[in-house]
């Protein structure tokens, strides 16, 4: 019994080990695979000093993921990345961009360079190549374009590139791997939005320039509006099309019937809005329905660009001036503020827009205008409702040619307002203003917390101060961004701050 005991007793304990063993194996590849990492000891013994030391040190552009608390660094094209995980640890293995798939770092331009399997490159000569793993057209090309179209249920999407050598131009379906060669030269095509008919069948039309004009073909390349417009372009997933000829602009259905005459100076698309430009009067439209009856004022050829939608209503700010502190460009500009119904709010001031981040999202907060009275600037935060929300000045010096720029600090209601000069070289002065209070205020709002009363800021002189309780304890320059954690970076050098006691730097 004593040997049965033993057996089973050695038995057990090689299971235990075995289990144990595979246990670990496994969390080891979970960690890899997850960037699994050891988490950073609290602060719990009482420091008086601090040191940085550079962990690491990359080429090419950061990024912190917040969403993931990660920091990720990009390759030179930007088509993979390595991470550092947050707490320091460092993956020297790169991942390839998945740009369909990853909303957190997408990249319009980069997203542009890489199509399913495929990916365009350039050489010095200017010469565009398509390639793959497999080198399946290994020819050299004239030129390489994306002409897509996603639906707004993001269903029945359509991706094609425009393939251009020698004058002669192919689609390539890069899904399917289809390579089409048309019988005609185009300038330039691109894909209109989708036209649903009465038996809920999706239609694509490519819109084609060719000898100066624009037209309407199929893919069969069946002409379905002939080269007659100077421009031709479908903002809208209905079957209407923003066309101009004899320096007039209408809109036009794939039929050819007039859906707006020929008669106005400028259209723009922006929504459920169409804002027309006809002489010298601005109407809009608001889902077709005609609610502000040509009753705006606007004395310049074409729309502002600087028109926006937030929460269904319309912003408008008549900004035409290039020099943005002219007396003339504040006396003469006006905001308008339209809801869907037409009511209208002006405001007698050129708005600039404020916005903040929620959730990684970008939203419109505030607007500021700019005023200039016995050597000060006198600056206007309004809501969205252009409520006069808050006024402050700052100084001002006229011998300086200037910029003003204010943005929102950390996801809070404090606005960091930042005044560029520039003469022989930048100066730059920031001030801080804290909406929820209606103050300006001092760089203690970029106050953010380590833990058990340690905390630091990091200001716009590139200055990492960090406090023990309100007690300054060390002061580090030319650090410009919190990667989370103790870490930050400089010149793609990353740094970790350590806490040290007087007696350890004896």
């Amino acid at each position: 019994s004593k040997i049965f005991f033993n057996i089973f007793f050695a038995s057990i304990t090689l299971a235990v080990f075995i289990i144990a063993l595979y246990a670990y194996i496994i969390d080891i590849k979970n960690s890899r695979i997850k960037h699994k990492f050891d988490t950073t000891p609290k602060i719990t013994i009482d420091y008086d000093k601090t040191d940085i030391n550079l962990i690491g040190e990359y080429d090419g552009k950061i990024e912190y993921d917040s969403i993931n608390n990660e920091i990720l660094f990009f390759s030179e094209d930007e088509l993979s990345y390595t991470i550092v995980g947050k707490y320091g640890k460092i993956y020297t293995t790169p991942l390839e961009i998945n740009y369909k798939n990853n909303e957190n770092i997408h990249d319009d331009e980069v997203y542009k360079k890489s199509f399913g399997q495929y990916k365009i490159e350039n050489d010095e000569d200017g010469y565009d190549y398509l390639v793959d793993d497999n080198n399946t057209y290994p020819d050299k090309y004239d030129n390489i374009y994306p002409i897509s179209y996603y639906k707004e249920n993001k269903k029945n999407f359509l991706e094609y590139l425009v393939v251009d050598k020698d004058k002669k131009i192919s689609l390539f379906n890069y899904l399917k791997n289809e390579m089409k060669e048309l019988n005609n030269y185009y300038d330039y095509l691109y894909i209109s939005y989708d036209d649903e008919d009465d038996n809920n069948n999706y239609k694509n039309y490519l819109i084609a320039k060719k000898d100066q004009k624009y037209g309407l073909i199929d893919f069969d390349e069946n002409i379905i509006l002939n080269f007659d417009y100077d421009l031709l372009y479908n903002y809208s997933i209905n079957d209407e099309y923003l066309a101009k000829i004899d320096n007039k602009y209408g809109i036009i259905n794939s039929k050819g019937e007039n859906l707006y005459n020929f008669e106005y100076d400028d259209i723009k698309y922006i929504d459920n809005y169409k804002i027309m430009l006809k002489g010298s009067r601005i109407g809009i439209y608001y889902k077709d329905k005609l609610i502000v009856d040509y009753s705006i004022v606007y004395n310049y050829v074409t729309l502002p660009e600087n028109i926006k939608v937030f929460d269904d209503n319309l912003y408008i700010i008549t900004d035409n001036d290039s020099d943005e502190f002219s007396k003339s460009f504040l006396n003469n500009t006006d905001s308008y503020l339209i809801n869907k119904k037409g009511k209208i709010k002006r405001i007698e001031s050129h708005l600039n827009t404020i916005y903040k981040y929620e959730n990684n999202n970008e939203i419109l907060s505030y607007f500021y205008s700019i005023s200039e009275n016995n050597n000060k600037l006198l600056i206007t935060i309004y809501d969205l409702d252009f409520y006069q929300y808050y006024a402050f000045s700052i100084p001002y010096d006229k011998a300086y040619k200037y910029s003003l720029q204010i943005d929102n600090i950390i996801n809070t209601d404090y606005y960091k307002v930042k005044l560029t000069y520039e003469v022989s070289k930048e100066l730059n002065t920031f001030y801080y203003i804290d909406l929820f209070n209606s103050q300006t205020t001092t760089e203690e709002v970029l106050l953010r917390y380590f833990e058990n009363g340690y905390s630091f800021i990091l200001n716009d002189n590139k200055e990492l101060k960090i406090y023990k309780n309100d007690k300054l304890i060390s002061l580090y320059d030319d650090i410009t961004n919190y990667l989370g954690g103790y870490y930050f970076s400089k010149d793609n050098q990353i740094y970790e701050v350590t806490f040290k006691k007087n007696s350890d730097l004896e």
